[in-house]
């Protein structure tokens, strides 16, 4: 790329020499697939470097989101779409050549990042005292154990063509400097033989379980969540024995999977989960609560635990097109502005692939000078509030970067509703020899500084 960059002229530029490359090396028919796999791959190992995963606190949430689960399954996609591809091929050349140069990076980054979110999710379980702390802690050491194993297929294959030349360490980094071997993190076991009670309950995104017989609150649900965002609780054993369970609401609307069931410790997995779904069609105008009782029976003797599930059915303006509130959060991937004001011959640009997911936007040209507020392009993101508050946060993802021109440093500004834009200069000026950093965090990896602004007060409704 380096020898002709005359051809990299927008940000589509990549892809297609990537395309080109492909082609070249697997075939036309093969090209596009590969061109996605190579981008997403990239996507995803660039948001934390694999020496960087044991940094602690974990780069990826097992409260909130369900991050961790669901960072597993973009890693299992890509793995099954990468073997797909490598099955089509006839020829053992082709083969190895694919695996060599694609499908190890993707196997091996998938079981390095498996392995660190399998810990994370030992130690949440191993708070909550879940006896599938240990299945947890074994499916751990066997993703370390398999890390070592496409490490050694990689140095076979070809007869040894590229011996070695995956052999770094790349598990347990303390600091900079590697390892001199790869470290297993630490893991969590729980003992089921103690006093501890059998039946266990946790609300989504709470450390510690439920208490019997108490008020238990669940995260609250809106016709406005993504459909791939999930509301649920689990059923686990804590200790040794069997325990049967039955669940019900007091709302005919509200249904739970896997409402009645028994569960042992000697089961593979003595876990259940209940997805809770809503009829909004039925559920009554504003904000109500459900009660989901959870009740069982341990060694004869029978309790329950109450959750309450609060639920917020407001509605928006009719016409309003947007991005609407949706539990407190309204979240816009960059790309998805509705409005883009050119200005001066300047305009704003998408990036495909840049930054944590989708995509980023850039000022375009690269080479235009500094702007004002009144002189600069924009973009227009219309959003709808339901909440009012006297503190909001917004919150902005830039990518890694520092003030390369002292005379003129880099600045965005925003405004909400057309009130006066507030310019805001993420990299502070540093005079010269002091820190380069000039205070702002280092992460290592694509998600870029992210820089927390307060604004004024928001009403509710529409903004933009």
């Amino acid at each position: 790329m380096a020898y002709d960059m005359s051809k990299f002229t927008s940000p589509e530029s990549t892809g297609q020499w990537l395309r080109d490359w492909a082609a070249k090396e697997f075939g036309s028919s093969h090209a596009d697939e590969i061109t996605h796999l190579v981008t997403e791959y990239g996507q995803l190992i660039a948001r934390r470097k694999y020496e960087l995963l044991s940094e602690v606190p974990y780069v990826y949430s097992v409260a909130n989101y369900d991050e961790v689960e669901r960072v597993s399954t973009e890693w299992d996609d890509l793995l099954n779409r990468a073997q797909s591809v490598h099955r089509k091929f006839s020829d053992t050349a082709t083969q190895d050549a694919f695996f060599q140069l694609i499908l190890y990076q993707i196997e091996a980054g998938k079981t390095v990042v498996d392995l660190y979110n399998t810990v994370a999710l030992n130690g949440w379980y191993a708070a909550q005292h879940r006896l599938s702390t240990n299945r947890l802690a074994e499916r751990a050491h066997e993703l370390f154990e398999l890390d070592a194993n496409i490490t050694r297929r990689y140095h076979e294959v070809n007869g040894g063509k590229w011996d070695k030349m995956a052999s770094q360490s790349h598990i347990g980094y303390t600091n900079w400097q590697q390892p001199p071997a790869n470290i297993m993190p630490n893991v969590s076991w729980v003992d089921g033989d103690d006093d501890t009670d059998l039946v266990g309950v946790v609300v989504q995104g709470q450390a510690g379980p439920a208490s019997e017989g108490s008020n238990n609150t669940l995260l609250p649900m809106s016709p406005y969540m993504p459909p791939n965002e999930l509301r649920y609780f689990d059923i686990f054993a804590r200790s040794r024995g069997t325990f049967s369970y039955h669940v019900r609401t007091n709302a005919t609307y509200v249904q739970v999977s896997n409402r009645a069931g028994t569960i042992s410790s000697s089961d593979k997995q003595p876990d259940g989960q209940c997805v809770i779904t809503v009829d909004w069609r039925k559920v009554p105008t504003g904000v109500s609560n459900v009660e989901i009782v959870v009740s069982h029976t341990a060694y004869g003797v029978g309790d329950s635990y109450t959750l309450i599930l609060p639920l917020n059915k407001t509605r928006i303006k009719p016409g309003f097109k947007g991005h609407v509130e949706s539990n407190g959060i309204i979240s816009i991937e960059a790309e998805h502005h509705t409005q883009a004001q050119p200005e001066n011959d300047l305009s704003y640009i998408t990036i495909p692939g840049y930054g944590r997911t989708l995509s980023g936007v850039k000022l375009w040209p690269a080479t235009a000078s500094a702007q004002t507020p009144e002189s600069a392009p924009s973009l227009k993101y219309p959003f709808y509030s339901f909440s009012q508050t006297q503190s909001p946060k917004l919150i902005v993802y830039l990518g890694s970067t520092l003030n390369h021109d002292p005379s003129r440093p880099l600045r965005y500004a925003f405004s909400i509703d057309g009130r006066e834009p507030k310019i805001i200069q993420p990299v502070p000026d540093t005079s010269m020899g002091a820190s380069r950093l000039g205070g702002v965090p280092r992460l290592g990896g694509m998600g870029g500084y992210r820089v927390w602004i307060l604004v004024v007060r928001l009403s509710k409704g529409s903004m933009s």
